[in-house]
Protein backbone atom coordinates (compact mmCIF):
# COMPACT_ATOMS: atom_id res chain seq x y z
CA UNK A 1 0.00 0.00 0.00
CA UNK A 2 1.66 3.58 -1.01
CA UNK A 3 0.21 5.21 2.16
CA UNK A 4 -0.08 2.85 4.89
CA UNK A 5 3.23 0.29 3.56
CA UNK A 6 3.15 -3.11 4.47
CA UNK A 7 -0.11 -4.71 5.50
CA UNK A 8 -0.02 -8.05 7.44
CA UNK A 9 -2.93 -10.32 9.00
CA UNK A 10 -1.99 -12.57 11.55
CA UNK A 11 -3.50 -15.90 11.06
CA UNK A 12 -3.84 -17.59 14.54
CA UNK A 13 -6.53 -20.37 15.61
CA UNK A 14 -8.03 -20.10 12.54
CA UNK A 15 -10.72 -23.31 13.68
CA UNK A 16 -11.54 -22.45 16.53
CA UNK A 17 -12.32 -18.92 15.88
CA UNK A 18 -14.22 -20.13 13.11
CA UNK A 19 -16.76 -22.23 15.69
CA UNK A 20 -16.24 -19.06 18.30
CA UNK A 21 -17.98 -17.21 15.69
CA UNK A 22 -20.53 -19.88 14.79
CA UNK A 23 -21.66 -20.12 18.88
CA UNK A 24 -22.15 -16.29 18.52
CA UNK A 25 -24.40 -16.74 15.45
CA UNK A 26 -26.49 -19.10 17.19
CA UNK A 27 -26.73 -16.94 20.35
CA UNK A 28 -27.97 -13.79 17.92
CA UNK A 29 -30.41 -15.56 16.38
CA UNK A 30 -31.83 -17.43 19.48
CA UNK A 31 -32.31 -13.77 21.12
CA UNK A 32 -33.43 -11.86 18.19
CA UNK A 33 -35.99 -14.66 17.49
CA UNK A 34 -37.26 -13.56 21.58
CA UNK A 35 -37.06 -10.13 20.81
CA UNK A 36 -34.59 -9.86 23.15
CA UNK A 37 -31.65 -7.36 22.00
CA UNK A 38 -34.17 -4.51 22.77
CA UNK A 39 -33.93 -5.69 26.54
CA UNK A 40 -30.41 -6.16 26.30
CA UNK A 41 -29.92 -2.44 25.36
CA UNK A 42 -27.42 -0.05 26.57
CA UNK A 43 -29.45 1.42 29.63
CA UNK A 44 -30.73 -2.30 30.49
CA UNK A 45 -27.61 -4.19 29.91
CA UNK A 46 -25.97 -3.09 33.30
CA UNK A 47 -28.90 -4.16 35.66
CA UNK A 48 -30.00 -7.07 33.59
CA UNK A 49 -25.92 -8.33 33.71
CA UNK A 50 -25.96 -7.87 37.47
CA UNK A 51 -28.97 -9.72 38.36
CA UNK A 52 -28.88 -13.58 39.47
CA UNK A 53 -31.48 -14.96 37.02
CA UNK A 54 -30.43 -14.51 33.37
CA UNK A 55 -33.40 -14.74 30.40
CA UNK A 56 -34.45 -18.21 29.94
CA UNK A 57 -33.32 -18.35 26.22
CA UNK A 58 -29.99 -17.24 27.31
CA UNK A 59 -29.41 -19.58 29.83
CA UNK A 60 -29.91 -22.21 27.89
CA UNK A 61 -27.60 -21.14 25.55
CA UNK A 62 -24.99 -20.87 28.32
CA UNK A 63 -23.21 -24.29 28.08
CA UNK A 64 -21.90 -24.00 24.43
CA UNK A 65 -21.02 -20.88 24.74
CA UNK A 66 -19.25 -20.61 28.41
CA UNK A 67 -15.95 -23.23 27.51
CA UNK A 68 -15.37 -22.29 24.45
CA UNK A 69 -15.12 -18.22 24.95
CA UNK A 70 -12.92 -19.22 28.38
CA UNK A 71 -10.54 -21.44 25.88
CA UNK A 72 -11.04 -18.24 23.14
CA UNK A 73 -9.72 -15.86 25.73
CA UNK A 74 -6.41 -17.88 27.00
CA UNK A 75 -5.61 -18.80 23.15
CA UNK A 76 -5.68 -15.21 22.64
CA UNK A 77 -3.31 -14.19 24.89
CA UNK A 78 -1.17 -17.09 24.30
CA UNK A 79 -0.86 -15.88 20.29
CA UNK A 80 0.04 -12.42 21.92
CA UNK A 81 3.28 -13.41 23.48
CA UNK A 82 4.08 -14.98 20.43
CA UNK A 83 3.42 -11.70 18.25
CA UNK A 84 5.47 -9.99 20.55
CA UNK A 85 8.11 -12.61 20.14
CA UNK A 86 7.86 -12.25 16.28
CA UNK A 87 8.23 -8.24 16.81
CA UNK A 88 11.14 -8.24 18.54
CA UNK A 89 13.15 -10.48 16.39
CA UNK A 90 12.07 -7.89 13.81
CA UNK A 91 10.63 -10.83 11.31
CA UNK A 92 8.19 -8.11 10.12
CA UNK A 93 11.08 -5.53 9.27
CA UNK A 94 12.55 -2.56 11.07
CA UNK A 95 9.75 -0.51 10.98
CA UNK A 96 7.56 0.88 13.73
CA UNK A 97 4.40 -1.19 13.11
CA UNK A 98 0.76 -0.35 13.88
CA UNK A 99 -1.86 -2.95 15.57
CA UNK A 100 -5.39 -2.97 14.68
CA UNK A 101 -7.77 -5.63 16.16
CA UNK A 102 -11.34 -6.13 16.82
CA UNK A 103 -12.74 -8.91 19.60
CA UNK A 104 -10.60 -11.78 20.46
CA UNK A 105 -7.82 -9.82 18.02
CA UNK A 106 -7.63 -6.84 20.85
CA UNK A 107 -6.72 -9.01 23.11
CA UNK A 108 -4.21 -10.69 21.21
CA UNK A 109 -2.60 -7.38 20.74
CA UNK A 110 -3.49 -6.23 24.20
CA UNK A 111 -1.23 -9.75 25.57
CA UNK A 112 1.35 -8.39 22.80
CA UNK A 113 1.82 -5.42 24.27
CA UNK A 114 2.15 -6.56 27.59
CA UNK A 115 4.86 -9.22 27.39
CA UNK A 116 6.49 -6.23 24.88
CA UNK A 117 6.60 -4.15 27.58
CA UNK A 118 7.75 -7.13 30.61
CA UNK A 119 10.71 -7.27 28.10
CA UNK A 120 11.86 -3.73 27.62
CA UNK A 121 10.90 -3.52 23.87
CA UNK A 122 10.36 -0.39 23.07
CA UNK A 123 10.01 1.39 19.99
CA UNK A 124 8.70 -1.33 18.10
CA UNK A 125 4.78 -0.28 18.28
CA UNK A 126 3.82 3.19 16.56
CA UNK A 127 0.10 2.95 17.04
CA UNK A 128 -2.41 0.14 18.49
CA UNK A 129 -6.13 0.59 17.09
CA UNK A 130 -8.34 -1.99 19.40
CA UNK A 131 -12.29 -2.21 19.25
CA UNK A 132 -15.01 -4.66 20.78
CA UNK A 133 -11.57 -5.28 23.01
CA UNK A 134 -12.60 -8.24 25.36
CA UNK A 135 -10.29 -6.83 28.34
CA UNK A 136 -11.29 -6.15 31.78
CA UNK A 137 -9.50 -2.39 32.39
CA UNK A 138 -7.16 -2.45 34.92
CA UNK A 139 -5.05 0.50 35.46
CA UNK A 140 -1.76 -0.85 35.64
CA UNK A 141 -1.67 -2.90 32.96
CA UNK A 142 -2.99 -0.78 30.13
CA UNK A 143 -0.53 2.01 31.58
CA UNK A 144 2.55 -1.07 31.01
CA UNK A 145 0.48 -1.11 27.42
CA UNK A 146 0.85 2.47 26.71
CA UNK A 147 4.14 2.55 27.44
CA UNK A 148 5.27 0.50 24.30
CA UNK A 149 3.21 2.20 21.67
CA UNK A 150 5.00 5.78 20.66
CA UNK A 151 2.00 7.17 18.89
CA UNK A 152 -1.82 6.82 19.04
CA UNK A 153 -3.73 3.64 21.05
CA UNK A 154 -7.72 4.21 20.30
CA UNK A 155 -10.01 2.37 22.15
CA UNK A 156 -13.18 1.38 20.39
CA UNK A 157 -16.05 0.80 21.96
CA UNK A 158 -19.69 -0.14 21.52
CA UNK A 159 -22.03 0.96 24.42
CA UNK A 160 -25.37 -1.56 23.40
CA UNK A 161 -22.66 -4.81 22.63
CA UNK A 162 -24.72 -6.98 24.57
CA UNK A 163 -23.09 -9.98 23.44
CA UNK A 164 -19.96 -9.08 24.52
CA UNK A 165 -21.52 -8.38 27.90
CA UNK A 166 -23.51 -11.41 28.05
CA UNK A 167 -19.72 -13.68 27.57
CA UNK A 168 -18.94 -11.84 30.34
CA UNK A 169 -21.43 -12.00 32.29
CA UNK A 170 -20.73 -15.84 31.65
CA UNK A 171 -16.72 -16.25 32.38
CA UNK A 172 -16.24 -13.38 34.86
CA UNK A 173 -19.33 -13.73 37.28
CA UNK A 174 -19.81 -9.76 36.03
CA UNK A 175 -19.84 -7.30 33.70
CA UNK A 176 -17.05 -5.02 35.59
CA UNK A 177 -15.22 -2.89 33.59
CA UNK A 178 -14.73 -3.90 30.50
CA UNK A 179 -12.94 -2.06 27.11
CA UNK A 180 -15.10 -2.45 24.55
CA UNK A 181 -18.18 -1.67 26.03
CA UNK A 182 -17.66 1.75 27.79
CA UNK A 183 -14.47 4.51 27.28
CA UNK A 184 -11.50 3.76 29.46
CA UNK A 185 -10.93 6.51 31.64
CA UNK A 186 -8.25 8.07 34.29
CA UNK A 187 -5.17 6.66 31.81
CA UNK A 188 -3.09 9.47 30.03
CA UNK A 189 -2.71 8.62 25.99
CA UNK A 190 -5.83 6.37 25.38
CA UNK A 191 -8.41 7.76 22.94
CA UNK A 192 -11.48 6.40 23.38
CA UNK A 193 -13.61 5.78 20.27
CA UNK A 194 -17.67 5.76 20.97
CA UNK A 195 -18.67 3.51 17.49
CA UNK A 196 -22.37 2.61 18.61
CA UNK A 197 -23.61 5.09 15.95
CA UNK A 198 -21.64 2.74 13.01
CA UNK A 199 -21.33 -0.84 14.69
CA UNK A 200 -24.78 -2.23 14.86
CA UNK A 201 -23.33 -5.47 16.95
CA UNK A 202 -20.45 -7.49 18.22
CA UNK A 203 -20.02 -8.86 15.19
CA UNK A 204 -19.88 -5.94 12.38
CA UNK A 205 -16.69 -4.88 13.22
CA UNK A 206 -15.01 -7.37 10.86
CA UNK A 207 -17.00 -5.11 8.27
CA UNK A 208 -16.93 -2.14 9.63
CA UNK A 209 -12.75 -1.67 10.45
CA UNK A 210 -12.42 -2.10 6.86
CA UNK A 211 -14.07 1.46 5.70
CA UNK A 212 -13.46 4.02 8.06
CA UNK A 213 -10.73 5.12 10.18
CA UNK A 214 -11.18 6.80 13.54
Amino acid sequence: DPLMGDIYSVLWEPEMLTSMGDTINILATEALTQGLQQLLGSTILMSLMSAIQLPVVLTKLSYPIDNPWAVSLDRATAAGLILADSLIDRNLGTRPVTLVGYSLGSRVIYSCLQELARKGAFGLVQNVYLFGSPIVVKTDEYLRACAVVSGRFVNGYNRNDWILGYLFRLTNGGIRRIGGLAPIEGIAGIENFDVTEFVVGHMDYRTVTKTRDP
